[in-house]
Parts: structure tokens; C-alpha cells; sequence
């Protein structure tokens, strides 16, 4: 579904990716790891074309995104969506109303078929009727993601990126949201990419993984294989990153 190929990108003295390949299958879930300042915004910023290499390509669902017109462009990101680290909901906007803005923009949808789009879309995070009048500060920060999600699947996209999605929450909704992911990606059948720092979160829905280190693909597989990783720096990312518990079964 997306493929990155001989992709380096500096910032100033600053090299981030150097010479990265990587290719995200369609329809799985790829979570991407990593230390902090190795490259995993980067990363999602070239997937949507908001960056582009110095050299290499970067090929979503077979068009290489330097190449597209700015209108052409545009329209190969109305197949992705975004649940982003803070769930980025408008302050002055009820829960309904967040739901609903990407349904109004690109859909042009008001009225009954406004409400009744966005009553089903809510049944599929679990949300209840009682929320959709409340405002983002009256909500809990699990329900705060929940709301991103649904805002974030309104337009059917085909690719759904997810940006440190645990972060901030408590272990019972760590799990809550892991399952949500499964559960979308399931229903739905699209491909995921999540950025993520939960290693068991990360055991728990990953189809694939991928470690980034100092610009290039450290290591990438299924789970099973990072448990019997030996590479110091891999083992010492996932023990740092690991609760007491995980750390045992490490």
C-alpha cells in the first residue's frame, strides 16, 4: 500500500533518513518504533506528501507522491486518516459537531442524514448517544481518542495513521484502545500504520513492526521475531519501553 524506496531527508546539518526503504502491506497493521528523534513523524509527513525526500520515492497505492499535482495530491490524501497523539478535537466544538466537520466539508451532508451518518458512526467506538452534546474538556482522555477514531474513519479512508495513540492513558484503556484498532482495522479492512512507544500495546495488534534507528529500518517483522531479538539496541528499547510484566515475558 505504501512504499518507501532509497528515501533520505535532512533538515539543515540534521540528516533524519538516510537511504530508508520500507513497505507497508495493504490491509495489515505496521507499527513503527523507535527512540525519540529517529524519524517516525518524519515518516508519516512523507506518507501524506507533506514533506518530500531529497532523494528516493515515496509510492502510495502505486502513485509516487513527487510527482502528483497539487490537485491530484490532495485527492490520494482524502484515502488516509488520522488519529493524531492528543486527538487534535476542536475545543468550541461538541463531540457531534467534531464528528460531523469532515462529513460536512467533504461530503456536504446536514440535516437528518447529517445526524443519523454520525449516530452509526459512533456505535462503532462504543460511544454512547449521551456524549454527543458534550464538549472535548467534559470527557474523559479515552473517550477524547474515541471521538478522534470515529472523526477519523467518517470518510472511509483506505489508510489509517496513528500517532502515539496510548499515550497519557491508563493501562485498562491502553487495552481499550488496542482493541478498537483490531477492531476497526477488521471491520473496515484497511491498512494501519501506528507510531507507537506501547510495547505491549504493540504485541497486541501488530501484523508487522519496524524499528527505526538513526535513519533506516533497524529491524522489521512480526512480533514473535522482536521477543527473540538479540540486537542491544532493539533489546534495550523494548526492555526501557516494557512494564515490570512484559519485561518477564521479555
Amino acid at each position: 500500500m505504501i512504499k518507501f524506496a532509497d528515501v533520505y531527508k535532512s533538515f539543515g546539518k540534521q540528516t533524519v533518513l538516510r537511504g530508508l526503504n520500507l513497505t507497508i502491506p495493504r490491509g495489515k497493521i505496521t507499527v513503527i518504533l523507535g527512540r525519540s528523534g529517529e524519524g517516525k513523524s518524519v515518516l508519516l509527513k512523507h506518507m501524506l506528501g507533506l514533506i518530500r525526500p531529497e532523494k528516493g520515492s515515496v509510492v502510495v497505492d502505486g502513485q509516487e507522491l513527487a510527482k502528483l499535482d497539487p490537485f491530484a495530491l490532495n485527492e490520494t490524501r482524502k484515502k488516509f486518516g488520522m488519529l493524531f497523539q492528543n486527538s487534535a478535537l476542536f475545543d468550541s466544538m461538541t463531540v457531534f459537531e467534531n464528528i460531523a466537520f469532515p462529513l460536512r466539508e467533504h461530503k456536504k451532508l446536514s440535516g437528518e442524514a447529517l445526524h443519523k451518518a454520525v449516530s452509526e458512526l459512533v456505535t462503532v467506538v462504543g460511544l454512547k448517544p449521551e456524549v454527543m452534546p458534550k464538549y472535548p474538556s467534559e470527557i474523559s482522555g479515552g473517550m477524547r481518542k474515541r471521538v478522534g477514531l470515529v472523526r477519523a474513519i467518517a470518510l472511509k479512508p483506505q489508510i489509517l495513521l496513528y500517532d502515539e495513540p496510548t499515550t497519557g492513558l491508563d493501562p485498562i484503556m491502553t487495552d481499550v484502545i488496542g482493541s478498537l484498532i483490531l477492531n476497526t482495522q477488521r471491520s473496515l479492512g484497511i491498512t494501519s500504520v501506528v507510531i507507537s512507544h506501547d510495547i505491549g500495546s504493540t504485541y497486541g495488534i501488530a501484523d508487522n513492526i519496524v524499528m527505526l534507528h538513526e535513519g533506516q529500518i533497524l529491524m522489521e517483522g512480526p512480533p514473535e521475531n522482536f521477543k527473540k531479538a538479540t540486537d542491544p539496541v532493539i533489546r534495550n528499547f523494548l526492555e526501557g519501553h516494557a512494564s515490570a510484566e512484559q519485561k518477564a515475558a521479555l
